[in-house]
């Protein structure tokens, strides 16, 4: 497939030199516990415990992240991926303008590697490739890519990433269509 020099979208966010190193959480669940302790127990100890209940509520979740360079077969595969992108952009905006359905909405694409957070939740590399119709994302875990080869002796190369990346995308139209809706009212 020859890919190189043609436009890359920019609807691509690249998280794959970032990974998390330790995650601070004050859970709502702690701070319900103590709530009801203090209401149980009251008095003395529980004006003492109020102004850490306080700071529990107000906390929010931390994260600290590492990270790294990508290499450059990490770089081309990026590039190739906003490329792939791109081309279902340009495809899906004519189809729209063609049939009069409005402005095509383009998705964004996530790059990540193990795990990543997104608006239907957390996921890990065992999802795969994944449309999230919660923020309108496509997640590609391009490490899905070297198992398939590798652990499974898939061959395909290019083609097999394009046409995995086109499926998601078809995830997209049936959101943007209402056929998603439709069809989880109907179940």
């Amino acid at each position: 497939m020859k890919w190189q020099g043609n436009r890359k979208s920019g609807n691509v966010e690249d998280r794959r030199g970032m990974g998390g190193k330790g995650k601070l959480v004050a859970g709502g669940g702690v701070i319900a516990i103590i709530v009801i302790a203090l209401q149980l127990f009251g008095g003395e100890t529980g004006q003492q415990l109020a102004p850490i209940v306080e700071q529990l509520g107000s906390g929010q979740s931390t994260q600290q992240v590492e990270q790294r360079e990508l290499t450059s077969e990490e770089q081309e595969m990026g590039d190739f991926m906003a490329t792939i992108l791109a081309y279902t952009e340009d495809t899906w905006t004519d189809i729209f303008s063609e049939n009069n359905l409005g402005t095509y909405q383009k998705p964004n694409m996530v790059l990540f590697i193990d795990a990543v957070s997104t608006g239907c939740g957390n996921a890990s590399s065992a999802s795969g490739p994944f449309y999230c119709p919660a923020d309108q994302k496509l997640y590609m875990d391009l490490a899905f890519f070297d198992e398939l080869k590798t652990r499974f002796g898939a061959k395909g190369g290019d083609f097999a990433i394009a046409y995995v990346t086109a499926h998601e995308i078809g995830h997209h139209i049936q959101t943007l269509m209402g056929t998603s809706k439709k069809v989880r009212q109907l179940q």
